[in-house]
């Protein structure tokens, strides 16, 4: 009852959504079903009931491969800073002599992000939708409006998607411009 009061349930389903995103980013997905597989009670969740499984801790060999990596990719970029490649999120702040080349490197991934592929349906139940939704948003690097989410769902009611939007506003994961069009939070 507490379980499904507190909604611990969907806090636990949107970490392990961001675990999966953050493995996928540093091209890791080889990881994504050893972090986040189900565990016996007893690997780090001290609450829960008997029989039932945790994925509140990674197993140790996990969380040592990602470590790692991590020491091993924090070289290879300081190394490549020490040839004058330095990467960062924005390029347009990039210094000058560096921008085409990173901006290269980034480039195909941003395209990627939006537009590609068949349009998902639109989900059935309210945290389904609001998460799908909330994900669109995100992908868009331009403000947008309803309707131009709502057509990148099949089946997408743009009432509702405009309801959802102002939900999203409200609790601050997206922001309403003058003009009516949203950006992400």
């Amino acid at each position: 009852m507490i379980h499904e009061q507190g909604l611990v349930a969907i806090l636990r389903q949107l970490h392990d959504e961001l675990d999966a995103a953050v493995l996928a980013a540093y091209g890791w997905d080889d990881l994504t079903a050893a972090l986040l597989a189900p565990r016996p009670v007893g690997c780090g969740d001290a609450g829960t009931a008997s029989g039932e499984t945790a994925s509140a801790t990674p197993p140790a060999d996990v969380e040592e491969l990602i470590l790692q990596r991590l020491v091993a990719l924090n070289a290879e970029r300081a190394a490549e800073e020490r040839r004058g490649l330095i990467r960062r999120l924005r390029p347009a702040f990039q210094h000058p002599a560096g921008t085409g080349a990173v901006a290269a490197e980034l480039a195909p991934d941003a395209a990627a992000a939006v537009g590609t592929g068949p349009k998902p349906d639109w989900p059935k139940t309210l945290p389904e939708q609001f998460q799908a939704l909330r994900a669109a948003l995100a992908a868009r690097a331009a403000p947008v409006t309803a309707a131009d989410l709502a057509q990148g769902f099949t089946r997408a009611p743009r009432a509702k998607v405009a309801e959802l939007l102002d939900a999203l506003v409200s609790l601050g994961h997206a922001r309403r411009l003058d003009d009516g069009r949203y950006l992400a939070g």
